[in-house]
């Protein structure tokens, strides 16, 4: 019984570290953006958001040209309206 207590309290103990993960963003964004946006949208707010979210690790890459950010492994990207793929 002493042995599943100790099982219990430590799956507990594990879920409240959860928790912590909850009250703010934590980890790596990937984002894929046209060198205007960069300039004109997210440049403006970046130190702003870094400090807000310091344990967000930001892979910011700003590029022109058109790709699958998906398949390319982005988490999210900008696009302007004429360029976004129609399916």
């Amino acid at each position: 019984m002493q042995s599943l207590a100790q099982g219990f309290e430590a799956i507990g103990h594990g879920l409240n570290n959860l928790e912590d993960y909850r009250k703010a963003p934590v980890g790596r964004l990937r984002l894929n953006i046209p060198h205007d946006a960069g300039r004109l949208l997210i440049l403006p707010v970046l130190d702003q958001f870094l400090s807000r979210f310091p344990q967000v690790h930001l892979d910011l890459v700003m590029d022109d040209r058109m790709l699958d950010i998906v398949a390319e492994g982005f988490d999210a990207g900008i696009r302007f309206g004429a360029t976004v793929p129609r399916t």
